[in-house]
């Protein structure tokens, strides 16, 4: 699900190098999540995308093993129909506060690659690189960004909407901070979530509970516009999949 986040989060035009915090909630919260992995998350959830963009995501999370230590192992297919034909597969593996170990992600249309994306984290940073003919002239094509308390990487925005559904609460905010590189530079925001009522909706022939779980990009220059990027997605409440949900000009239908 990080493609649905880079959609709805990067074609907006955040300050460049804004200095920016997590609150306190946020940080605690990925402090307790990562003691152990959280088994509920493991499985398949695949989500179709009607609208702006249309097409199916497929995510896959299992467990995994990183230098001798359990970890998140996800898998990821996008396969986008509007408006451009692009499959994008990507694997990766995330530590329990999901510090995203390692990623590789690959971008085709047809037979023709467009863009290889690699991610290491190594000594308390994390270390990117792109190849390929879609990378923009003049851009960086490896550069490095150092992991802070309450940095969530795109990568494991997946995951981490996985747990909140799971493990946050309802009377709190988790104000996260996040960034994208574009144009060659470094792009930051404050991401705040917060979750809301549940409900019952039918996904394909049966009844299902769901957790309202809302995404709001926060900076100080987005003003009204903020309210356009705003994702309300409705969660599984035993595995925190992605059922149903509204971003960006687009519906969303899970399983």
């Amino acid at each position: 699900m990080s493609y649905v986040v880079s959609l709805c989060l990067f074609w907006t035009g955040a300050l460049f190098g804004q200095e920016m915090q997590p609150n306190k909630t946020a940080t605690a919260f990925l402090e307790s999540v990562g003691k152990k992995l959280d088994q509920r998350i493991f499985g398949d959830n695949r989500v179709q995308l009607i609208g702006k963009f249309s097409g199916v995501i497929e995510i896959g999370v299992a467990k995994g093993e990183r230098d001798g230590k359990p970890c998140y192992k996800i898998t990821e297919k996008m396969s986008l129909t509007q408006p451009l034909q692009v499959i994008s597969e990507a694997t990766g593996l995330l530590a329990p506060d999901l510090t995203v170990l390692s990623f590789e992600k690959k971008m085709t249309q047809g037979d023709r690659l467009i863009k290889v994306e690699k991610i290491s984290f190594e000594g308390g940073n994390y270390a990117r690189s792109q190849s390929g003919p879609g990378v923009p002239e003049g851009a960086s094509k490896n550069w490095i960004v150092k992991k802070s308390a309450g940095y969530i990487l795109n990568e494991a925005q997946y995951l981490l909407m996985r747990l909140l559904t799971l493990r946050g609460k309802a009377d709190r905010t988790y104000l996260f901070v996040s960034s994208k590189r574009t144009r060659g530079q470094e792009l930051v925001l404050n991401l705040l979530y917060t979750l809301g009522k549940t409900k019952k909706i039918v996904v394909g022939e049966e009844q299902r509970e769901v957790i309202e779980l809302t995404m709001q990009p926060k900076h100080p220059l987005f003003g009204e516009s903020a309210k356009q990027l705003r994702g309300t997605y409705w969660c599984d409440k035993q595995k925190g999949g992605i059922l149903a949900g509204e971003a960006m000009g687009m519906t969303m239908k899970g399983r």
